[in-house]
C-alpha cells in the first residue's frame, strides 16, 4: 500500500508552490490556498485516493478507518467552521463511549467518578491519593529526564506500574526509561493526578462542559474529511491528479525547483518557486537532488517510526458491544486498542458490524511475519479472554500492515531531529509541516493548524514570512495528543 501523496499549487502572484502530501495537512493547505484565490492549484497523488492513514475503505458495507480516529472538540473554532461548511450534515457530533480493561475490570472512558470508585482497583485508588498528598516532595524532572521520570512524578508509581508503563512498552516498544520526556509532554494529556481529577470533575460539569465527552465524526468514515477537503479545493479552482509520482526534486538556479513527475501518461516536469512538504523527512531528502551532509544522513537513521498491524473482524450481527473504543494497556494483550467503527457514526447495515484491533510492532518482528490467519486467530482468542467476544463467534478477518504508523521519541531523538529539521529549513523555499513533515505526535486538528499556519505565513507578494512561521512552529511544539 502506497502512502505518499503529492500536491502542486500555483499562486496568482505568479508564485508557483508545490505541496507534497495529500493527507489532511497537504489538502488543508491546498484548500486554504484555493480559497485565497491562488490560481492553478494542482493536486498530484501517487496513490489512487487522498487521505493517507486518514482515509477510509469499505468492509461489509461499513466505512472502516486505519485504526481508531475521531475529530476532537478541541479543534480550533475557525478550522472546525471550515470543516462544518464543507461536510455539512455529514459531520456528526457524537457522545464518546469507551472503556479501559484493567486487572480484569472495565473502567469507563472518559473517566467518570462513580464508575472509578466502583471499578478502580483499591490499591490503585489509594496510591493516587497518597501521591496527590506527597507529590510536591518528589524530585522535578530535568532536561535529561525520560518518560518514566515525568510520569512517576506526575501520577506516582502505582498508576505507572499498572497502566502507563505497560501501555508505553506496547505502543512504542521501549522501556519507559528509554523514551524521551517529550513523549510524555506531547502524548499524555493526563500526566498528573491533578489533570486526572480535572478530567473526572469536568465529566460532571463541575469545571464547565466536558469537551472529552463528545467528538465529531463523518457519516461516511474518517476519510470523508480528506475527501471533502479535496473536493472543496477542486471547486475553488484546484485540480487533483491521481496515480502521479514525484521522481526527483532539482534545485533551479538562482532560486526555485524543478520537479520530475511520472504517471501513466509518461514523465514530465514542472517548476516551483516554493515547496511545502508534508511527506516523511526521509522520503523528502531522498527526492532532493542536493548534497546531503553526513551528519544529516546519520541523524535520519535515528528518526524511527513504529509499525502497526490492523486486524479487522467482520460479524453478521448488528453490533458486538455498545462501545466505540476499548483500551487494553496490559501486556497480556498484543493489541492496545479495539474499535467498532459502526458505533462511531451510528450508520451501517443493520445486520453487519466490524471490529478493528491495533497491534503496534516493528517491521519484520515475529508478529509482523506471522500469517494473516495466525494473527487473526490470536486476536480473536484474546478478545474471548477479555469477554468482548464469545468463543463460538468466527468472524471473517482482514489484515493491514502499516510500516510507518507514528514516530518514536527515543531519548536523544531531539538532537537528531534538530539537525535534519535545521538543514531542510536552511534550503530556501522549502517548508515542512504535518505529522510526517515535523516528526510530530498529533491529531488531525493539529495538522490542520499547521496547514493553516503555513498559508498564513504566505504573504500577498508571494514571499514566505519566516518569522511568522517560526512563531507558528513554537505553538506546534505545545500541541498535546487528545486521547
Amino acid at each position: 500500500m502506497v502512502l505518499a501523496y503529492y500536491i502542486i499549487a500555483v499562486a496568482t502572484t505568479k508564485m508557483d508552490i508545490a505541496i507534497l502530501g495529500a493527507g489532511p495537512a497537504g489538502l488543508g493547505a491546498a484548500y486554504k490556498l484555493a480559497k485565497r484565490q491562488v490560481a492553478g492549484v494542482t493536486v498530484v497523488e501517487k496513490a489512487t485516493a487522498v487521505g493517507g492513514l486518514s482515509s477510509s475503505f469499505p468492509i461489509s458495507g461499513i466505512f472502516a478507518d486505519f485504526g481508531s480516529h475521531r475529530l476532537h472538540t478541541e479543534c480550533r473554532p475557525d478550522i472546525l467552521a471550515d470543516l462544518q461548511l464543507i461536510l455539512g450534515d455529514d459531520l456528526l457530533l457524537r457522545k464518546r463511549r469507551g472503556r479501559i480493561r484493567l486487572q480484569g475490570r472495565w473502567l469507563d472512558f472518559p473517566l467518570r467518578p462513580l464508575n472509578m470508585i466502583k471499578k478502580m482497583p483499591k490499591h490503585m485508588a489509594f496510591g493516587l491519593l497518597f501521591h496527590l498528598l506527597f507529590s510536591k516532595f518528589r524530585k522535578k524532572p530535568t532536561e535529561n529526564s525520560s518518560f518514566s521520570d515525568v510520569m512517576m512524578r506526575g501520577v506516582g508509581p502505582g498508576l505507572c506500574r499498572d497502566f502507563y508503563f505497560p501501555y508505553a512498552r506496547k505502543i512504542w516498544g521501549l522501556e519507559p526509561e528509554e523514551i524521551s520526556s517529550i513523549q510524555a509532554l506531547r502524548r499524555v494529556s493526563a500526566r498528573s493526578v491533578g489533570a486526572l481529577l480535572r478530567r473526572v470533575l469536568s465529566s460532571l460539569g463541575i469545571l464547565g462542559k466536558s469537551k472529552a465527552a463528545y467528538f465529531y465524526y463523518p457519516r461516511k468514515g474518517y476519510g470523508q474529511i480528506s475527501e471533502k477537503l479535496s473536493v472543496a479545493a477542486e471547486e475553488s479552482g484546484a485540480t487533483v491528479l491521481l496515480g502521479t509520482e514525484i521522481k526527483k526534486i532539482i534545485r533551479n538556479e538562482p532560486s526555485g525547483f524543478k520537479i520530475l513527475l511520472s504517471s501513466g501518461k509518461g514523465t514530465y516536469e514542472i517548476n516551483a518557486d516554493q515547496i511545502w512538504s508534508t511527506i516523511p523527512l526521509t522520503n523528502l531528502i531522498k527526492l532532493l537532488d542536493l548534497p546531503v551532509p553526513q551528519d544529516v544522513h546519520q541523524s535520519l537513521n535515528l528518526l524511527e517510526s513504529r509499525a502497526m498491524i490492523l486486524v479487522y473482524l467482520a460479524f453478521n450481527k448488528e453490533k458486538v458491544t455498545d462501545f466505540d473504543t476499548h483500551y487494553f494497556p496490559e501486556e497480556q494483550y498484543s493489541f492496545t486498542r479495539v474499535s467498532e467503527p459502526k458505533n462511531f457514526s451510528g450508520f451501517g447495515p443493520i445486520d453487519k458490524t466490524i471490529l478493528c484491533a491495533e497491534l503496534p510492532t516493528q517491521v519484520n518482528s515475529k508478529i509482523w511475519n506471522m500469517s494473516d490467519m495466525e494473527i487473526g486467530q490470536s486476536v480473536i482468542a484474546s478478545l474471548v479472554i477479555a469477554g468482548v467476544l464469545k468463543g463460538s463467534e468466527i468472524p471473517e478477518t482482514q489484515i493491514k500492515r502499516l510500516p510507518n504508523a507514528y514516530p518514536i521519541y527515543k531519548k536523544g531523538f531531539e538532537d537528531a531531529f534538530y539537525l535534519v529539521d535545521h538543514w531542510v529549513g536552511s534550503i530556501e523555499g522549502l517548508v515542512t509541516f504535518g505529522r510526517q513533515g515535523l516528526f510530530a505526535h498529533n491529531n488531525l486538528h493539529h495538522v490542520l493548524e499547521m496547514a493553516y499556519g503555513a498559508v498564513d505565513s504566505l504573504q500577498e507578494n508571494g514571499m514566505f514570512d519566516k518569522e511568522n512561521w517560526r512563531n507558528h512552529r513554537v505553538s506546534f511544539d505545545k500541541q498535546v495528543v487528545v486521547d
